[in-house]
């Protein structure tokens, strides 16, 4: 199979300390030939360049984290841009009103000012949203938005929202939520986005499957394998009650559309 992981941070510690070797062999295997490598601080930023460097699967994209908007120093916009200079993406950047200690107020000018940078070089652009669908929604509205449309990685807004979202030009992107039968909302939204606009992910080492659908572990067992991409295109095709080789079609059609044209 030809598999792609529209959101990943393969870079983080957890990962890279489990055996580089043996992580690049066994996703060779399963398939995986593309794998966007989402930064989320000024401090990662160069960890995600070099890695692309060595590794030809991994699309680098670079962005401030709502949880990290504390962490920016006075040059992050530059350093930024500096960075994308190189081609790439932006992201992972967003709203999120789940956590205390990231000012929501900090957030929205910081999470503008990407998207603006991103619009402006037509950038695939990762999105996090958490309990701020609405002014995000505004922000879209307001625009300006790339021209090629923008990615919600871990979709978690309602199925309501996927129409209105969509002809915004949005991508939607799901992991290990689709695994999980109780996801209600989740799974609900997932059977209503466009089949051209469906995207899947890791989040790796985040998001960790349930018991019976991790395919592959990592030593530290509360960490998701990279690896697992290929139980997410298991459950989506179980999901949307395709054969797999359909929805391997169609996903590597949406993620070359969005992230490599």
């Amino acid at each position: 199979m030809r598999l792609f992981d529209a959101h990943n941070h393969f870079h983080y510690p957890i990962i890279q300390e489990a055996g580089l070797p043996e992580l690049l062999q066994t996703l060779e295997e399963i398939g995986l030939r593309k794998a966007v490598v989402n930064g989320t601080t000024e401090e990662d930023w160069t960890k995600v360049h070099d890695l692309a460097e060595e590794i030809d699967w991994v699309l680098p994209s670079y962005g401030v984290h709502p949880w990290n908007i504390h962490e920016t120093s006075p040059q992050w916009e530059s350093t930024l841009i500096r960075h994308i200079e190189e081609g790439c993406g932006i992201g992972e950047i967003g709203l999120d009103r789940g956590r205390a200690e990231a000012s929501f107020d900090r957030q929205v000018p910081i999470f503008r000012r990407q998207l603006e940078i991103a619009a402006d070089q037509n950038l695939p652009t990762s999105i996090h949203c958490v309990k701020a669908w609405g002014p995000l929604l505004e922000i879209f509205q307001e625009g300006p938005l790339p021209e090629r449309g923008f990615m919600l990685h871990s979709y978690s807004g309602s199925a309501e929202m996927v129409d209105q979202l969509a002809s915004l030009g949005a991508y939607f992107s799901f992991g290990a939520t689709i695994l999980y039968s109780d996801k209600t909302r989740a799974l609900e939204a997932f059977t209503k986005v466009p089949p051209d606009r469906l995207l899947l992910e890791t989040d790796a080492p985040n998001l960790l499957p349930p018991d019976n659908r991790i395919a592959y572990r990592l030593p530290k067992e509360s960490a998701n394998h990279p690896a697992n991409i290929t139980s997410v295109y298991q459950s989506a095709a179980e999901r949307l009650g395709k054969p797999l080789e359909d929805v391997v079609s169609q996903i590597e059609e949406n993620f070359e559309r969005f992230f490599l044209k």
